[in-house]
């Protein structure tokens, strides 16, 4: 068995029937060189007794007096971390056979990188898989799609041990997104990438922390999605927005024309940055990707005027016949409550002639 060189670091509190699952998924790893320090945060069932039904030197456990928090256990489990590679699990998660060895061989291979992540599938609390999520590879790419959400889960996280420790390891300030805010401060500081195929399962249960707390989360990743504006990009948000200028791209959208206003200030800081960031297909689809959403949901409208600049601010970039398409959708969900029959058929005719002049002018 080859000298570990990597520990798994998990924080659980009341794990029940999923830890050992996720245990187990660690034990059935091909690579054989690691660790498992699992720091018990004040369990009040049967969590260490399932921990130590395992046979296993290599798992360790740290049973806490009381409950620290998620992001406590975390940083005092990093503490005990002697190892070059670190790589975290949730306590309802699961790492597929091949993940350790995967990504240990990226980060030995690429001494620039700090941390790796991966795809992964999602699962229910029964453990049927769903669609999951495929995230880009590439650093440029990755830092893109910071500044608008955590590209990357946590439970796929894979890094570089003293890298984390010199950053501080997990800010006590996140008691949710300790992760989001750990990955900007690792792209303030260096390049990450990710795996393409997944190597994580991601389970999504009614007891899920994720779950639970939606509205505390949405407060910090606000927060963070302000900073990495500010770090990424060197643009303050504060000064483009009027209201909320956190939550333009975060969350229920109140203001959509803060949101698109923002998502174009990324668009043109980041190509000040990168020039040929959005040649890339993982950028320019997600930029699409997100104008398509503000352009069809028109992020709740209570009214049609909304609706109708939204996409008269988007058509550009989706296209005029999808621009158009979308509008008319909505047109036909609202006419027996906005409009009645003939309005219905004069708004669109108007639209129609508005946005082929704006096309043929090009503007």
């Amino acid at each position: 068995m080859a000298p570990a060189d990597i520990t798994v670091l998990m924080s659980v509190r009341n794990g029940g029937h999923y830890l050992a699952p996720a245990i187990q998924s660690i034990i059935d790893q091909t690579y054989e060189g690691w660790e498992f320090l699992i720091v018990d945060n004040a369990s009040t069932d049967d969590t260490v007794n399932t921990v130590q039904s395992f046979c296993d030197s290599r798992i360790r456990l740290i049973e806490l007096p009381e409950d620290l928090g998620q992001v406590g256990a975390l940083s005092l489990g990093l503490e005990h971390i002697k190892t070059r590679y670190t790589a975290r699990l949730d306590a309802d998660d699961i790492s597929l056979p091949d993940r350790l060895f995967e990504k240990r061989s990226i980060l030995e291979s690429n001494k620039s990188l700090l941390l790796v992540g991966s795809s992964y599938q999602v699962i229910d609390e029964d453990g049927v898989a769903s669609l999951g999520r495929t995230v880009p590879t590439e650093d440029m790419s990755l830092r893109w799609m910071q500044l608008f959400e955590n590209p990357l889960a946590h439970s796929s996280f894979f890094f570089r041990t003293d890298k984390i420790k010199e950053l501080g390891g997990y800010d006590p300030e996140y008691k949710i997104a300790m992760d989001y805010d750990l990955l900007l401060r690792v792209l303030s500081s260096g390049p990450v990438g990710a795996v393409h195929k997944p190597l994580i399962q991601l389970r999504l249960h009614p007891g899920s922390e994720s779950q639970n707390r939606k509205e505390a989360t949405y407060d910090e990743s606000r927060k963070i999605i302000r900073r990495s504006f500010k770090e990424l990009l060197g643009e303050n948000l504060d000064e483009h927005t009027k209201n909320d200028p956190g939550g333009v791209l975060y969350g229920p959208c109140t203001d959509p024309e803060a949101r698109l206003e923002v998502l174009q200030l990324a668009k043109r800081s980041y190509q000040k940055l990168y020039p040929a960031a959005f040649d890339c297909n993982d950028i320019w689809n997600d930029y699409l990707n997100r104008m398509g959403q503000l352009s069809e949901a028109w992020c709740n409208p209570s009214s049609l005027p909304v609706a109708i600049t939204s996409v008269l601010n988007s058509w550009k970039v989706i296209g005029f016949e999808e621009s158009l398409n979308r509008l008319i959708r909505y047109l036909k969900m609202q006419s027996k409550t906005e409009l009645t029959g003939p309005l219905y058929w004069l708004v669109v005719r108007i639209l129609k002639t508005v946005v082929k002049v704006a096309s043929s002018a090009g503007t």
